[in-house]
């Protein structure tokens, strides 16, 4: 890794190799520049763009090695193939990317966290700030579509009929009473592909299904489709868990501590929604995914 001090002196040695006429040999094994908010007000920035103005205006004959690393604006600072150097060798086992796993995975964690901060917060000063528009939720005058839902799954055999009616019973014997959470305002359809991130904009989309609802609902539809994301393109249901913890923890942060009650609840009906559309709106049908939703149904009123 480059730090501030090191590409400040790499600068210094290739003007005075320009001076004296000297080539430069440049043996590349480098992560990059060291990155952060400590680091850029140290000024990295500065220095890192004070070396590649030198090898960029550097005249003298360059000769560069690849031996291990050569990642992001590391590979412009050591003479990349950008600059035309005089000679490249490339070592069996040299890598090139734009920037290394390590750094790739930390800054995907990075934008995966902000996200779910901001989907969070979003949600939670909906429920607290939006009007109460719409019609109120009656989850029990619904049980007669969950039915519908468990039927259908039934209809496919084995383990999928067994999974799903334990699942239907479990889910009418810890249907919420009436009352017990105060109704708020509801999206009706919140999910990450509804959420748009713009600078510091949050802009969500597809309104049309707004009610007066438990808050839990929108909340486990959120969790419940994130990690369906993961299931579908990760290939593991749980591989998104970080961000769908930094969603709940940024939306319990903002007061809304009233979701808790009934989200296991919600978290086992969208669960029961997912299996259902897993083999009835798929062609061929998934039963692999549809087990594993109903498999996380239970498991969320088991806990």
């Amino acid at each position: 890794i480059l730090f501030r001090q090191e590409a400040d002196k790499g600068a210094q040695f290739i003007q005075l190799c320009e001076r004296a006429d000297v080539p430069i040999l440049f043996v590349q094994n480098v992560t990059g520049f060291m990155v952060g908010t400590r680091y850029e007000q140290g000024g990295i920035i500065k220095d890192g763009a004070k070396l590649i103005n030198a090898v960029s205006n550097s005249t003298v004959p360059h000769l560069t090695i690849m031996v291990g690393a050569s990642y992001g604006a590391g590979n412009y600072g050591m003479s990349g193939r950008a600059y035309d150097p005089r000679f490249v060798f490339t070592w069996p086992n040299h890598r090139i990317a734009v920037m290394g796993p390590e750094q790739l995975a930390g800054v995907l964690s990075i934008v995966r966290r902000t996200a779910a901060e901001r989907a969070g917060q979003w949600l939670a000063r909906f429920h607290t700030a939006a009007p109460r528009l719409g019609d109120a939720m009656d989850i029990r005058g619904k049980f007669s579509r969950f039915q519908q839902w468990t039927d259908r799954i039934m209809s496919f055999g084995q383990p999928l009929a067994d999974k799903g009616a334990r699942l239907f019973r479990e889910l009418e014997a810890a249907v919420p009473a009436p009352g017990t959470v105060e109704y708020c305002a509801g999206h009706g359809s919140y999910i990450p592909e509804h959420v748009f991130l713009s600078g510091r904009r949050t802009a969500v989309i597809d309104l049309d299904e707004h009610d007066v609802a438990d808050p839990g609902r929108d909340v486990a539809w959120f969790v419940v489709s994130l990690q369906r994301l993961a299931l579908v393109h990760l290939g593991a249901f749980h591989a998104l868990d970080g961000p769908a913890r930094h969603f709940l923890e940024s939306y319990l942060s903002a007061g809304s501590g009233g979701v808790t009650a009934h989200y296991p609840f919600y978290r086992a009906l969208e669960c029961l929604h997912r299996a259902r559309r897993d083999l009835c709106k798929r062609v061929p049908p998934v039963r692999r995914w549809a087990e594993i939703m109903l498999d996380e149904g239970l498991r969320a009123l088991s806990m």
